[in-house]
């Protein structure tokens, strides 16, 4: 989160006009999901279970991911003891979370089945460099992976077919010039956030071998993609060049990425998403969607679980 308040400081040279091209709609109530004192970040779902990352008041640079049944309940820690944990999402059709686990100064890439309580490793994933930021769907993961050469840090971001654990690359950032940051991943389609000078989002068609940008206005942010291949609909955030400044939540077809967007719901002045965001099967709507993201408070670093319910309505 702090990486993209830096840029769009950084990208305040511009003058912060926004461009609203999106066709307006009834706004969506955002609800919320898990609070407290600490911040909660990376929030997925799978109509039985939630999961998320969160720090503690007394650990606020020390992230565990944990998991809540929608229903209510204890929560469960998923990642090891002593080891450090951000969410990925839940393996369709399980009770699985794909997360990222730091321990010993190596990271890697984790599964942990909420039924048996037992981690294991995704075959393919895991080397002797940085793994991180992982999404997953029935057939393949997406993930990035960090090395050095020369002294300057290279982060490539991946895609693996889950039959075959053949890697695809779908491309390079040099020494954090540019962030990279996974949206989803499905069956047809894989989505990214390049976070530099400009925020864009990325759809990766995998069945065609293509990437495609989503066009972005003038002085605007776009980021915290995910993809419903049901209807292919791609949903994500646009701001403008600073924190809490005009965030829309939108929707186009990921047919025609070029189209006019819907604008499906807004937040108040000085209230963001995080780079991650999600889609789940809402808690009581058959066949409906929520978007859930992190509603972070951008004056105070306050960051709760909220969603947008019914997103497909």
């Amino acid at each position: 989160m702090r990486l993209r308040r830096f840029i769009k400081v950084l990208a305040i040279v511009s003058a912060l006009v926004f461009a609203v091209n999106g066709t307006a709609v009834a706004l969506i109530t955002p609800v919320k999901l898990v609070g407290g004192k600490a911040a909660q970040f990376r929030p997925f779902g799978n109509g039985t279970w939630y999961a998320w990352d969160s720090n503690s008041v007394a650990r606020p640079h020390h992230n565990d991911v944990f998991a809540r049944m929608v229903s209510g309940g204890a929560i469960v820690k998923v990642n090891a003891p002593g080891s450090v944990g951000f969410a990925g999402g839940f393996d369709p059709g399980t009770n699985t979370v794909i997360y990222q686990q730091i321990s010993g100064g190596r990271s890697d890439i984790y599964l942990y089945n909420l039924d048996t309580k037992k981690r294991s490793v995704p075959p393919g994933v895991n080397s002797s460099k940085w793994e991180y930021r992982p999404r997953i769907s029935a057939t393949h993961i997406l993930f990035a992976r960090e090395r050095k050469v020369r002294g300057l840090l290279y982060t490539t971001a991946y895609l693996e077919d889950r039959s075959t654990l053949a890697l695809v690359e779908l491309g390079t950032t040099k020494d954090k010039a540019v962030g990279y940051y996974s949206g989803s991943v499905g069956d047809a389609y894989a989505t990214y956030t390049l976070a530099g000078a400009k925020q864009n989002v990325y759809v990766y068609d995998i069945g065609a071998g293509t990437r495609h940008k989503v066009p972005l206005p003038a002085r605007s942010a776009q980021y915290a993609s995910a993809v419903d291949e049901t209807t292919g609909t791609l949903y994500f955030a646009r701001s403008r060049l600073a924190c809490g400044a005009n965030v829309r939540l939108l929707a186009v077809p990921v047919s025609s990425l070029s189209a006019t967007a819907t604008r499906l719901a807004a937040l108040p002045k000085g209230i963001d998403v995080d780079f991650a965001a999600s889609l789940a099967p809402d808690r009581t709507t058959v066949g409906g969607l929520d978007y859930l993201f992190t509603r972070y408070v951008c004056k105070s670093g306050g960051a709760d679980i909220y969603a947008f319910p019914d997103v497909n309505a």
